[in-house]
């Protein structure tokens, strides 16, 4: 998906350059600088996201998260894939909490519960909520049971991974405009070479059929043909503790 974005900025890119609407490219360099979506790379998003955990930017977590979601995430109907996301967002929050106490924030730690608290206890995931109530009074945390689990790194990279997987599988869901559907199906690719190469092999395979080679011997000489796209691994947090 990254790839296709970024040609197709360069087409509208020359194409506004040729029309002479300097004023619009400068204005398109803009708005590709400041890129909320990250050129659709579910990798720079998810970058993005923990760059304000790690800023201890509750604020400015949220707004993204939100934008996020009206943006890519309500336009999937799946219902395994909505409960994933709400299960990953409650997990980014509280993975904000034993972050910012690990990093000796418990300012942060306090006004996490003061400015959350009425939307936790209404959230949908509430009753996971219940015990994280008493943690800024606990005076360490990471060695009780309960919450022991959040401080493991392996904790953290399965949960790092599942979001990161899900949000591809998102981008990779959401319908496309005209022009990106067109470059990612090949219509501004040339067909000419593709014909040629071909072409080229049908003749090989002539060629070797005179000289009577043997057809087993012709088994890895494949044609030419269009590339299927990959399989994508989607999230796994079916391991990821909540």
């Amino acid at each position: 998906m990254s790839r296709t974005t970024v040609y197709v900025d360069e087409l509208i890119r020359e194409y506004l350059m040729f029309r002479g609407f300097t004023k619009t490219a400068q204005s398109l360099e803009m708005e590709i600088k400041f890129d909320k979506d990250k050129n659709m790379r579910a990798d720079k998003i998810t970058e993005h996201i923990f760059s304000y955990v790690y800023l201890y930017d509750l604020g400015s977590l949220r707004s993204y998260w939100n934008y996020l979601y009206k943006r890519f995430f309500r336009r999937i109907s799946n219902t395994t894939i909505q409960n994933s996301l709400l299960k990953l967002e409650t997990c980014l929050y509280k993975y904000y909490v034993v972050h910012a106490y690990q990093s000796g924030k418990p300012d942060k730690v306090t006004e996490f519960f003061d400015k959350l608290a009425p939307d936790l206890l209404n959230s949908p995931n509430k009753d996971s909520w219940k015990e994280w109530f008493s943690f800024q009074y606990l005076k360490n945390p990471e060695t009780n049971s309960y919450f022991e689990p959040f401080f493991n790194k392996v904790w953290f990279d399965t949960f790092y991974m599942s979001l990161q997987n899900l949000i591809s599988t998102v981008l990779d869901s959401v319908p496309l405009p005209t022009l990106l559907q067109w470059s990612r199906d090949g219509i501004f690719d040339s067909n000419d070479e593709k014909q040629k190469l071909q072409q080229e092999v049908n003749t090989l395979r002539s060629m070797l059929n005179d000289i009577s080679i043997p057809s087993s011997s012709l088994s890895n000489l494949n044609t030419v043909e269009e590339n299927a796209p990959l399989s994508k691994n989607q999230s796994d947090d079916s391991m990821l503790r909540v």
